[in-house]
């Protein structure tokens, strides 16, 4: 019995395979029937199909070269960024703002103003001094 079941496959096999040979041998025979005309305009379409794809492959380096000159420059631009913001902040450290060092100058000279001595006195060479002697006067 388990001979009869190895024939059967194999011969199935055997059916399979030439089927395929002949599924095969009738697409080559079905190529060469075809009228010259038809040949070439298979061929054509084989050429504008690979002109097509080269040109679609040209078109994504040029627009991979510029999405690498982008990525540089946005790198670079943000590397200024920071470099920017990390001297002006050691800037702020060192040289305040103007417009703060303003108020500043205005706060010490109020407070030089209010600590001066005040008399409602004119300033005058002949204010007598109460240490002076008699002839200094």
């Amino acid at each position: 019995m388990a001979t009869n079941v190895q024939n059967e496959l194999s011969q199935e096999l055997k059916l399979q395979e030439l089927q395929e040979t002949l599924k095969k041998v009738e697409e080559k025979a079905g190529l060469e029937t075809l009228s010259p005309e038809l040949k070439k305009s298979m061929d054509d379409l084989r050429h504008a199909a690979l002109s097509l794809q080269s040109g679609y492959q040209a078109t994504t380096n040029d627009v991979q070269s510029e999405l690498n000159k982008a990525k540089e420059i946005t790198e670079n631009y943000d590397a200024a960024v920071k470099e920017s913001h990390a001297s002006s902040s050691q800037t702020q450290e060192s040289d305040p703002d103007p417009e703060y060092a303003a108020k500043m100058a205005a706060v010490v000279e109020e407070k030089t103003a209010s600590t001066a001595p005040t008399d409602s006195k004119p300033l005058d060479a002949k204010v007598t001094n109460s240490n002076q002697t008699e002839s200094e006067k």
